[in-house]
């Protein structure tokens, strides 16, 4: 679990098309390190990727933002 001090603030977006990307939310992420390891866990093939600052981007309202806090299997986080 996260805590105030370690706030998932980056958004991670896949595309899994090239032309025209078509943008998916994925998940927001301690930072980009941790989003590119579940990337190449969970996608690996995908072409296009964006993990950016939540700040810089408009989520839509309609979409819930999911944590997602990438452990090895003895609980500490993959850098």
């Amino acid at each position: 679990m996260l805590t105030a001090m370690t706030t998932a603030n980056f958004v991670f977006l896949i595309s899994m098309s090239i032309e025209p990307e078509i943008w998916e939310y994925k998940g927001h992420f301690l930072d980009c390190n941790q989003a590119m390891i579940w990337k190449e866990k969970n996608y690996p093939d995908a072409p296009a990727t964006k993990c950016m600052l939540e700040k810089y981007i408009v989520m839509p309202k309609n979409i819930a933002p999911r944590t997602i806090d990438i452990r090895d299997k003895n609980g500490k986080r993959f850098k």
